[in-house]
């Protein structure tokens, strides 16, 4: 947890230097509620808010109004920010997702979810038209400034992808996983090891034991107890949360044997 820990840091600071702002640009302090009270008159300029991610991922990332640590609920305002990239092969949205965080970046005013319309000007006798796409930024991060708090993924906001409920797999299934992913760790020595004893794991469903295909996950505990936090909904298990107590490897059923994947979230 140290070394992860300060990978995030080091990710942390090298976003920081990644993309300055303008020379000699001061930097508004806001909140988002402002931002949409008056939204043209935030267009284009650099701005400090903060809020909470939601289940940020790929293009499908928000940044929601709340108060200062709470967990803001669906219906609260939010910005779509720039989580969308990768630095030093690392997955911005994957280390922000389900965090309380303060950040610096830049408001489009014409690619916001009410501003969706094409805006049409022309320039040297060409006419030229600006749209924007499904699920534009329209907050394009400079500088994260802190990490104030993180919330486990199932306590996080998901507008999107949160999958259906997850269910105790049958008995016959947890054997043949168990057996099945020891016998993987073995074959992999870069795997987190076999479950040792006393070692605190669920095997979670993801679809009917009638599927063709069954899938599920095992689950393992980070610390002593996840008594009532487990993943309660598939989405859990791959959008993860860098507060979650606990690791899930996906396992599926192909031709009547439990298989892993080479590399599992």
């Amino acid at each position: 947890m140290r070394i992860l820990a300060a990978w995030v840091a080091l990710i942390v600071s090298l976003l920081v230097m990644a993309t300055p702002a303008f020379a000699g640009e001061k930097v508004i302090e806001t909140s988002i509620e402002a931002i949409y009270k008056n939204p043209k008159k935030f267009d284009g300029r650099l701005l400090r808010v903060r809020g909470a991610v939601d289940q940020c991922a790929d293009f499908s990332c928000q940044l929601c109004m709340s108060e200062t640590g709470a967990l803001p609920g669906n219906a609260a305002q939010c910005l779509r920010p720039s989580f969308d990239k990768a630095l030093g092969g690392t997955r911005l949205d994957a280390i922000y997702r389900f965090a309380d965080v303060t950040v610096d970046g830049r408001y489009d005013y014409l690619c916001d979810r009410a501003n969706y319309e094409s805006q049409e000007s022309k320039k040297d006798g060409a006419q030229l038209i600006e749209v924007c796409t499904d699920r534009a930024t329209n907050f394009t991060i400079t500088r994260v400034v802190a990490v104030h708090k993180r919330w486990p993924a199932i306590q996080g906001i998901f507008h999107w992808y949160l999958g259906g409920p997850v269910a105790s797999a049958p008995m016959d299934w947890v054997h043949e996983i168990v057996k099945a992913y020891d016998a993987f760790e073995r074959r992999d020595s870069d795997r987190i090891g076999e479950i040792p004893p006393g070692k605190t794991y669920v095997v979670l469903k993801q679809n009917s034991e009638d599927d063709k295909d069954p899938q599920a996950a095992l689950c393992l505990c980070d610390g002593d107890d996840c008594t009532g936090k487990w993943p309660t909904h598939a989405g859990h298990l791959w959008l993860r949360s860098l507060a979650d107590p606990y690791h899930c490897a996906l396992v599926k059923q192909v031709k009547g044997e439990w298989r892993f994947p080479p590399a599992f979230e």
